[in-house]
């Protein structure tokens, strides 16, 4: 009754600062009743939770009454907990091994409602299109499909979740030991029966002062919650659970988030909804007191192998970021490691220079770094050599070819020797520390198919495409494949087509990298990038058109309209210190756009279905009527008379 009463005082007081003018509402003349105002209005409506708390702490030191004073500590109070909210790691201890968090999981479902076009301006404009008529089908197949913004609201109310462990016995014998921090947002429902539900919870010393329960659970043991405004801290350590309430209520620094080695993680977690973290120092150092004896020398192996003392940490997180569903693993060496497996395996990053001949409109492109930058390495090589080496072949994949790039674009397929394959408009762009050998190499080794020929060698044949040198090769049961140079790279492509779209890249200087949907792709992966793969869907489509049957080409049609700004990347980047995997996707085709496209098709289904569902109906009703009058009929002619002869 006495919140129920605050409640409508709050709403009053709204109420009244919008009928008063302006002025009042300056800092000179705001009064206390004013400055809750602006407090409950700044935390629900504009969801500066900082500024609320500020605010609300100004409103319960002022000379307002009890009862609204208390009001603006719960305020406070409730602002307090979702700052927390907004980064669980600053209620996690420093020694933490293992964390994870979970935070707004419903705002990606908003997010992904708008990314498929199915976020309405206006819900009632919207259900006032429906048709009056009656259609006699089971179901409203709409128009235009949308999610209720109430339910979007509603669903994104839930605040989040985390979790901390601090031990871990790898053995699996005693459960591991850490705290667990569920915030519930706005989700008034998940309050009131954690509110409820805790009055039956058993007691305990309090903890910073909140409500307090320790009970004993089968196979944790011994479980201890407090309750706030609007967290519920849980942990099997009273110690944990105490040091997180404090870290909420007293500030107190000693948190995962405030360590000094950890500040590049978290710069780079963003706002996705999923973040998790592993301190693989501790860890290892966790399982290597934990180990048997007679695993000692299999983690001694793995250690020399893979360097697991210098190992940092590992973060995983996934989300809605700038438009695009994306995901990212990174693992974490220190600068002084020597693991053999990952050096071994590292690749240079791309300096992305083959793809500068690109064409813009490629579907698919898939680049890789093979070795660094070299400028000396051409030096005395004679522009006209012409000498190669069975040795000069490892030379070229180990030391020459700094990066190449394959692509594929859309367009009429070729064709292979006997014209029943499809051959794609593919190319590869190789970019070389001395770009004569690879031509001269590449030269000899394509042209050798062609000489071995029982019929008869065929030689490269050059011709002129667009202003540039093109050699063509013969490669049997294949056909014709092409080689050109453009600038101080070597291109190799499948189709005619696909070389003069390398050539036309060249003189118009534009490439995938300058193409809107690509060109954002390449742009948001990382610069240690050494192996990336960048896919238009709706070009893909094109090309799986063009290169299946009709049946395919019926599909890919209306597929590659939908996804024409449909675009994925994947991305493995290797610094030195740092494994890095990125992948997202964006641009996703239209709900909505679908249901127009294919619209037609289903309600003409549902009409066919109706119009038999009608027919059946009639034909049973008129067989029911015929047996009816069967059965009702009699016969008019009397019988005769049975009469005597005469």
């Amino acid at each position: 009754m006495f919140a129920h009463r605050a409640k409508i005082r709050l709403m009053l007081l709204f109420a009244f600062t919008l009928a008063v003018p302006p002025a009042p509402l300056q800092a000179s003349a705001e009064t206390p009743e004013t400055t809750l105002h602006r407090a409950y209005f700044t935390e629900n409506i504009a969801r500066d939770y900082a500024v609320a708390k500020s605010l609300y702490d100004q409103a319960a030191e002022s000379d307002l009454s009890d009862e609204l004073r208390r009001v603006a500590r719960v305020g406070s109070d409730r602002c307090r907990d979702h700052i927390a909210a907004a980064d669980f790691s600053t209620l996690m201890p420093s020694d933490t091994l293992v964390f994870a968090e979970l935070r707004r999981p419903g705002e990606l479902i908003a997010a992904l409602s708008g990314m498929l076009g199915m976020t309405p301006d206006s819900m009632r404009d919207l259900l006032d299109q429906r048709p009056d008529s009656a259609s006699g089908a089971p179901i409203n197949i709409p128009s235009r499909i949308a999610i209720s913004p109430t339910l979007l609201e509603a669903v994104s109310a839930f605040g989040g979740a985390a979790v901390g462990l601090t031990d871990i016995d790898f053995s699996g014998r005693t459960p591991p030991h850490g705290v667990v921090v569920i915030h519930h947002g706005d989700v008034k429902l998940v309050k009131g029966l954690l509110e409820t539900a805790f009055q039956f919870a058993p007691t305990a010393e309090k903890i910073a002062d909140l409500p307090t329960f320790q009970t004993s659970a089968p196979d944790i043991g011994n479980v201890t919650g407090v309750l706030t405004e609007g967290l519920l801290i849980v942990g099997n350590d009273r110690g944990l659970v105490q040091d997180a309430a404090d870290r909420l209520v007293g500030g107190v620094s000693d948190s995962l988030r405030a360590r000094e080695d950890l500040k590049e993680v978290f710069a780079e977690r963003g706002d996705r909804m999923f973040f998790a973290f592993g301190d693989l120092t501790g860890i290892y150092k966790l399982a290597k007191s934990q180990v048997h004896e007679r695993d000692r020398d299999d983690l001694a192996v793995a250690n020399t192998m893979l360097d697991l003392d210098h190992l940092r940490w590992a973060t995983l997180s996934f989300g809605a970021d700038r438009g695009a569903l994306g995901m990212t693993a990174r693992v974490c060496y220190a600068d002084d490691h020597r693991s053999i497996v990952y050096n071994m395996l590292r690749l240079p990053a791309m300096s992305r220079e083959s793809m500068r001949y690109v064409p813009a409109d490629a579907a698919a492109v898939l680049g890789l770094g093979l070795n660094p930058a070299l400028a000396h390495i051409a030096a005395g090589r004679a522009e006209d050599s012409t000498d190669v080496t069975g040795f000069d072949i490892p030379r070229e994949i180990f030391g020459n070819i700094r990066e190449l790039s394959a692509f594929v674009v859309p367009g009429p397929a070729g064709h292979t020797l006997d014209g029943r394959d499809p051959v794609p408009n593919a190319a590869v762009v190789i970019a070389s520390n001395d770009v004569v050998r690879s031509r001269t190499l590449w030269n000899e080794m394509l042209r050798i198919p062609g000489l071995t020929l029982e019929s008869g060698p065929v030689e490269p044949s050059e011709f002129e495409l667009g202003g540039q040198k093109v050699t063509s090769y013969f490669i049997p049961e294949l056909g014709k494949i092409y080689m050109t140079q453009v600038d101080d790279c070597l291109s190799i492509g499948l189709t005619r087509r696909a070389i003069a779209e390398v050539i036309e890249a060249k003189t118009k200087k534009r490439s995938v990298l300058d193409d809107e949907s690509m060109g954002t792709a390449f742009a948001r992966l990382p610069d240690s990038a050494g192996i990336l793969m960048v896919g238009h869907v709706g070009r893909l489509a094109e090309v799986g058109g063009a290169m299946g049957e009709p049946e395919i080409a019926m599909i890919s049609t209306p597929a590659a309209r939908l996804c024409r700004n449909t675009t994925f990347w994947l991305g493995v980047g290797q610094s030195r210190t740092q494994l890095t995997l990125t992948g997202a996707l964006t641009g996703l085709p239209n709900v909505n756009e679908a249901i127009a496209m294919f619209g037609p098709l289903i309600h003409g289904r549902e009409d066919h279905a109706t119009r038999r569902r009608a027919e059946r109906a009639y034909e049973q009703k008129a067989t029911a009527r015929v047996e009816r009058r069967r059965n009702e009929a009699v016969d008019v002619a009397p019988a005769e008379p049975d009469r005597p002869l005469k």
